[in-house]
């Protein structure tokens, strides 16, 4: 545990079916690891249990506000004395525990099956959630420890983990528990799952598990690598647009909330254009949210994702060296060819990104595509001659594009046409209809790119029957 001194450090355990066996252990942990807060869940305490048993030196000893309803609580933590319990982020429903060491706040949570009168099970996990919503929103850095029993085996119409990644997309935080940390005998196989979970929106922080004896459970560490109470971890954001609850239906819904309908006597061309782009962005702004992906760090190259694959390439190289063994060299080459994927992968991401940026980012990234010094100059080829003055390059291009120009209007089928009166514009004597407009929309190809408006093509075709009447008007 030497790698753990002088940094802050949360532990997190469940210790299965009640704590008064497993004590013993869990003072050890405290006495000789010295946790800053160390959160036990399915502690399975009575309401007026003697806590005197629980007291250990340099730590208060707390638990949750259940008490006051389901007359025992199974959660508990032993804190170090400066830090401040936050009661007023508490709910006395919920199996929860908030700490506060100036700019840093801890939480840890269980989530038990308890339903109060009214409840399901999903409503009941609605409100431990709706909590930590309040919790997260208020706190600037913050870690969030927890058994969530949220297992994807059971969770069959993934209602769960939808909102476990919604409320973690609504705050950037990090879910940084990634290997199994429950593990039982079921039926004579071994069950595994990852229900207890970490989330948090610091940077540098590192996760280890112990496996402990008396419970099927794993002991979590959280450690906190040189994070100073009071200091704001920078934190590179990307913006992009989050589509995962776009669907044809909700979009559909929301423009017919903010489209206010049209007067063809009251609402010239542009008027009617600006109504509809701004029904449509104002429907998108809600439904499809713009969001910032953070990267740890300096390197935008650098995930989470290669970070693991390094951290594991590292471990299984030291193991080949050390056992010289075909299958650790096998093993090595597959997590070796992982990570250059990953980072080809995102090393392309990046250059997109900066392409995408303002003139400094762009011309970085034509830099790390074509290196600083460009010695051979730009040729291009016209009619079979090589051509390298660049006022020559520029003229070919122009005339290339002035006659693709000359070409559509030769071609075009449209030489002349009358627009009739549309005083009354809904008569028979249009010379094209709402059908045609319908029709001509289905034929946009979602894959183009989007105008000014930023307004996808796939987004105009779904919402085509609510504004098919202002376009004929337009």
């Amino acid at each position: 545990m030497n790698e753990l001194e002088n940094k802050p450090r949360v532990a997190y355990w469940n210790c299965g079916s009640g704590i008064l066996k497993k004590l013993d252990q869990i003072k050890w942990e405290l006495e000789h690891n010295k946790p800053d807060i160390l959160f036990i869940a399915e502690a399975d305490i009575l309401n007026g249990k003697d806590l005197g048993i629980f007291q250990v030196p340099n730590y208060d000893f707390h638990q949750t506000n259940t008490l006051e309803l389901r007359n025992k609580c199974r959660l508990v933590a032993w804190a170090k004395k400066d830090y401040i319990r936050r009661y007023d982020c508490e709910n006395t429903k919920n199996e929860i525990l908030v700490f506060q060491l100036k700019e840093l706040t801890l939480v840890g949570i269980y989530r038990h099956f308890k339903c109060y009168e009214g409840e399901n099970i999903k409503s009941n996990f609605d409100r431990l959630m709706l909590n930590l919503h309040e919790i997260t929103q208020n706190n600037d850095n913050i870690i969030i420890a927890g058994d969530f029993n949220v297992d994807p085996m059971r969770d069959l119409d993934n209602y769960f983990g939808i909102r476990l990644e919604e409320w973690k997309n609504d705050f950037n935080l990090d879910q940084i528990v990634d290997t199994d940390t429950r593990s039982r005998m079921v039926a004579g196989k071994l069950q595994t799952s990852r229900i207890d979970l970490v989330f948090t929106n610091i940077i540098g922080v590192k996760i280890t598990t112990e496996h402990m004896s008396q419970s099927d459970h794993d002991l979590i560490n959280v450690i906190l690598n040189g994070f100073s109470s009071g200091e704001k971890y920078a934190r590179k954001g990307i913006t992009y647009l989050d589509w995962r609850k776009y669907n044809k239906n909700k979009i559909n819904s929301l423009f017919i909330k903010f489209f206010s309908g049209i007067d063809i006597h009251l609402h010239n061309v542009d008027d009617i254009n600006d109504r509809i782009t701004t029904a449509i962005c104002l429907a998108l702004n809600e439904l499809v949210p713009k969001r910032s992906a953070n990267l740890t760090g300096s390197n935008p190259v650098i995930n989470a994702t290669i970070r693991n694959l390094r951290n594991k390439k590292a471990r299984l190289h030291k193991k080949w060296k050390k056992s010289g063994d075909i299958q650790d060299y096998h093993n090595l080459r597959i997590v070796s060819n992982s990570l250059n994927y990953e980072v080809k992968r995102e090393r392309k991401k990046s250059i997109v990104n900066n392409l995408n940026g303002n003139s400094k980012s762009y011309w970085k990234a034509i830099n790390t595509i074509m290196g600083k010094s460009i010695k051979e100059s730009i040729k291009i080829s016209q009619e079979g001659k090589e051509i390298s003055d660049p006022l020559e390059i520029a003229n070919s291009f122009s005339e290339f594009f002035k006659g693709k120009v000359e070409t559509l209007e030769k071609n075009s089928q449209c030489e002349s046409f009358c627009v009739p009166d549309l005083d009354c514009w809904v008569t028979e004597d249009m010379f094209f209809n709402e059908h045609d407009i319908i029709a001509s929309i289905k034929h946009l190809k979602p894959s183009k790119s989007m105008g000014l408006d930023e307004i996808p093509g796939m987004v105009v075709k779904d919402l085509a029957h609510n504004y098919q009447a202002p376009l004929l008007v337009i």
